[in-house]
């Protein structure tokens, strides 16, 4: 018999005696007429009718193994080949379900393959079947969606790819990334970000994004300014490239929205640019009042020897930088020059006498007159 049919029942035959079951010599069994084998080996029944005679008789049993058969069920990636399927048992006659009779067959298409093994021996021929079903898996899609911007200082950004429960293997420029193998990723590196999606399938998809960092918007004012009472406050100019938006602001207080804006009084004006970029920029200017007005000398005393008065100083000089001096002898012929006078202006070597002065401050407005160099003590 073979090792998936069932054992059988012996029948001593002889009812109403006694009777001595033994297996392979061990007693086996009650004193029952019939006896369930267990499995393989020599039975023997002794029985005794109620005249007291006695008869035996003996059986064996001889159990032959079916062939096992494993087949693994498989899913594979998109694209990929099917598996093998492999019914073992070499030297066996095969049947599948297809039709094919060998040990291996190779699937084609999607679906449960099965298949019937025989084994022969002693004249019996055993069987068993197998199955396993192939399929296809899904594609892994990644998608990280658009490339991204942001801002110099920006907060990071998160990149999300998706497919809860894969593996994940995320790469910066094409250099794997130390330590990122989850589903998300935060970014502030300008950079080409991708990552390998691995699923529970061994299957894999890929997608990148590029992340633009752009630089904040270039706001430059100036520098703080004095300015004399009377005289005419700046125009404030911010332009700038690729600029979106201006809002200045007076002390806090919002005060115009162009690239420009007239100064009306003196404090703090700050402007905030938003480039196209969505970058945002700001600078500020303070417009202080100067202790002005400036006041020039009609004489100085180089060279005395006093130690004072040595140089032609212009009192308030320093609340009006870039003011240029342009200084004349009687005969109009110019002497000295500056673009930028630092009240240094000695009087070189030239002779006592009356000059004559130019000073143009930086606002435009003009002063002239004379001044004496006397020397002599």
């Amino acid at each position: 018999m073979c090792s998936n049919d069932p054992l059988p029942i012996l029948d001593a035959g002889v009812p109403n005696g006694s009777y001595v079951w033994t297996l392979n010599g061990n007693p086996v069994g009650g004193n029952t007429q019939t006896l369930q084998t267990t499995g393989a080996g020599n039975y023997s029944v002794a029985v005794t009718s109620l005249s007291g005679c006695t008869g035996t008789d003996n059986l064996t049993v001889n159990v032959l193994q079916v062939p096992v058969v494993t087949l693994t069920n498989s899913t594979v990636c998109p694209g990929a080949a099917f598996p093998v399927l492999d019914a073992g048992n070499s030297g066996a006659t095969y049947q599948w379900r297809t039709g094919e009779a060998s040990q291996t067959i190779t699937p084609s298409t999607a679906g449960t393959y099965t298949v019937t093994v025989t084994v022969s021996n002693a004249g019996i021929n055993c069987s068993s079947s197998g199955s396993a079903t192939v399929g296809n898996s899904n594609p892994v899609i990644v998608s990280l969606g658009n490339d991204l911007t942001s801002c110099i200082g920006d907060p990071t950004l998160t990149i999300d790819a998706g497919n809860t429960g894969s593996s994940f293997v995320w790469s910066l420029d094409g250099t794997v990334i130390s330590g990122q193998t989850s589903q998300t990723i935060q970014v502030n590196q300008a950079g080409l970000y991708s990552v390998l999606v691995t699923d529970a399938n061994g299957c894999t998809g890929t997608d990148d994004a590029t992340l633009v960092v752009n630089p904040l918007p270039v706001v430059e004012l100036g520098i703080d300014v004095a300015i004399c009472p009377g005289d005419d406050l700046p125009t404030l100019d911010a332009t700038t490239s690729n600029a979106a938006t201006y809002s200045w602001t007076y002390n806090g207080t919002v005060v115009g929205s162009g690239p420009t804006i007239d100064a009306s009084t003196y404090g703090t004006y700050e402007v905030t640019i938003v480039d196209l970029n969505g970058c945002i920029g700001t600078d500020k200017l303070t417009i202080d009042e100067a202790p002005c007005e400036i006041i020039i000398p009609n004489v100085f005393t180089p060279g005395n020897g006093d130690g004072l008065n040595d140089i032609f100083f212009i009192k308030n000089l320093e609340t009006n930088p870039n003011s240029a001096l342009l200084v004349f002898n009687r005969w109009g012929r110019e002497v000295y020059s500056s673009g930028n006078y630092q009240n240094n202006w000695n009087g070189d070597d030239l002779p006592d006498g009356t000059y004559f002065y130019t000073l143009v401050l930086q606002t435009g407005k003009d002063y002239k007159g004379t001044v004496k160099i006397i020397r002599k003590k």
